[in-house]
């Protein structure tokens, strides 16, 4: 067995790879036949995206001129999770057992080890897996998170672990932010003027966008974009959010006072067939209304919606753990605490844990 570094020349097996593992009908992977559409193309792209960065990698496991196996580390795009990133791993259904999975596992974690920008990887993990859990464990690997029911097979619910190895012999490299480039609306006295929730609507794009841009821009908040210059493109943002309003599964819904928009709130479903029921929510409100209300009538529409869709099952965010207003909102609003993300993300010299949390509904 041969490990090595993945290169575009190696993106048709990789894709067969791909295809066959989503065939599988008793293999612990979210996903179905058909629901894979990367192109040879797009495949060759991202294989040389990953070669050129930093702080990510895709390693690949072969026998001779037969793929086994491979493993990738997908960072955050975010300057305060660019320590961080993503593991995904498979094995051929012919080579599991043989110690694939440990070899590429094993490299993986030497290479970010020795990498300039991680100190942390994290992995999702079927909570019946109990090899693969061993598997991680005994590389040090921590379980941070119970996630309730992100998937579906048929009628049942299955959990997962989410798992973290943090380095704590490396010291996160610091970073620069761009300069900001955005200027907060002038304040309105929000005493007296009542806040409406819609639902959101085309037209409410350029809006939205403004009001996210202020909310970047704004050092003060918990939150991983704080302090960032906006360089998102318009028409970009816009076209996610028109997204969001086709989808079946994704609601989006915002907040009007003063004759503006004040807050905005989403929840984006899945595009899996197996985990379409679950909606990552994403919620901001305007500097001035903060502390009046404003999010807990966000977050009570956002579940009467889903509630009405008939898809969504499940909610859930990330909050920064030292966040206790929000926190106290969240459960006030049905959110329980799945559990700690540690070192997170990495901000004013320090890092920050995140608390995960969701909302089932019946």
């Amino acid at each position: 067995m041969k490990l090595r570094e993945a290169v575009p020349d190696d993106a048709e097996q990789m894709l067969e790879h791909v295809h066959a593992l989503a065939a599988e009908r008793n293999v612990d992977v979210p996903l179905e036949p058909g629901e894979f559409n990367v192109t040879l193309a797009e495949e060759r792209r991202i294989l040389r995206e990953y070669a050129e960065a930093e702080n990510s990698a895709f390693f690949t496991a072969w026998d001779g001129t037969r793929l086994l196996g491979m493993l990738n580390l997908k960072p955050s795009d975010l300057p305060a999770g660019r320590h961080r990133a993503m593991l995904g791993m498979s094995v051929h259904e012919s080579a599991r057992g043989g110690g694939v999975g440990r070899a590429l596992l094993e490299h993986a974690v030497a290479w970010a080890h020795t990498s300039e920008l991680l100190t942390r990887i994290e992995l999702d993990v079927y909570a019946r897996n109990a090899p693969a859990i061993h598997l991680y464990d005994s590389l040090g690997f921590e379980r941070e998170a119970r996630r309730r029911a992100p998937i579906w097979e048929g009628d049942a619910p299955i959990d997962t672990f989410l798992m973290g190895l943090c380095f704590a012999d490396k010291a996160p490299v610091p970073y620069a932010l761009e300069p900001l480039d955005v200027s907060a609306p002038p304040p309105v006295d929000a005493a007296g003027h009542a806040v409406v929730v819609r639902d959101a609507r085309p037209e409410d794009a350029p809006a939205a966008m403004e009001l996210w841009r202020t909310v970047r821009a704004d050092a003060r908040l918990l939150v991983p974009t704080a302090g960032m210059a906006c360089v998102e493109r318009t028409e970009a943002f816009r076209r996610r959010f028109l997204q969001t309003l086709a989808s079946e599964n994704s609601h989006a819904l915002v907040a009007e006072a003063a004759g503006r928009l004040v807050g905005t709130i989403s929840a984006r479903g899945h595009d899996r067939r197996q985990m379409c029921h679950e909606g990552m929510v994403a919620i901001g409100v305007a500097d001035g209304w903060r502390g009046r209300g404003v999010g807990r009538q966000l977050l009570e529409a956002l579940e009467e919606r889903a509630r009405a869709g008939g898809i969504l099952r499940r909610l859930m965010l990330f909050v920064y753990a030292e966040n206790t207003p929000a926190i106290g909102l969240y459960e006030r609003c049905g959110y329980d605490v799945e559990g700690r993300v540690r070192h997170a993300w990495f901000q004013r010299g320090r890092y920050h844990d995140e608390l995960m949390m969701a909302r089932l509904l019946d």
